[in-house]
């Protein structure tokens, strides 16, 4: 029937034209330091493997996979807090280089409040299998996640989004891609 397994993704349409497979990773600052504290505990689990390479700008990190079968490419941007909204400008700019270097994320992951959701939906592509709302509630937006991408598949939160969980899944997810 063309409907796609419910229990399983499979790698295949994870890879883009190019043959990797490009995450990208939504951060939000916060006056609580919730984002900035979530991003750190983020880079930690790549900082401290061998199989990834951070490489950081002003505005962004890129991490790549070392050795993987099919090159894995992560996209982060910074938790900026201020004046101006530099995070909106770090986001925008950040889309603006994946667009540029034909980068279609193929896995999204909403880090932060839920304030800060509708923001990562209005940028969530038909290109995702992958979803990932690590907030409180993230469940509430299933349905728009899928009016956007018919075939994705969403993890996400009933209760409370914590780093706890949101980490240790990222974690689990990842080490599944360098496995291929």
């Amino acid at each position: 029937l063309g409907i796609p397994p419910v229990y399983t993704v499979e790698l295949s349409s994870l890879v883009d034209d190019s043959g990797r497979i490009v995450m990208q990773v939504f951060f939000y600052g916060d006056e609580d330091k919730d984002g900035q504290h979530s991003f750190v505990s983020f880079l930690n689990l790549f900082r401290r493997s061998p199989s990834w390479q951070v490489v950081e700008n002003p505005q962004w990190v890129t991490i790549h996979s070392k050795g993987a079968k099919k090159p894995v490419y992560i996209f982060a941007n910074k938790p900026l807090f201020g004046e101006d909204d530099p995070e909106e400008a770090a986001i925008n700019d950040l889309e603006n280089y994946l667009a540029d270097h034909h980068l279609q994320p193929s896995i999204y992951v909403h880090r932060g409040h839920s304030f800060h959701v509708k923001s990562t939906l209005k940028r969530i592509g038909p290109s995702a299998r992958i979803v990932l709302l690590g907030s409180c509630g993230g469940y509430n937006n299933l349905s728009e996640i899928l009016s956007i991408s018919e075939d994705a598949h969403i993890i996400s939160s009933k209760q409370t989004g914590t780093m706890f969980v949101n980490d240790p899944l990222l974690q689990a997810i990842n080490n599944r891609l360098l496995a291929g």
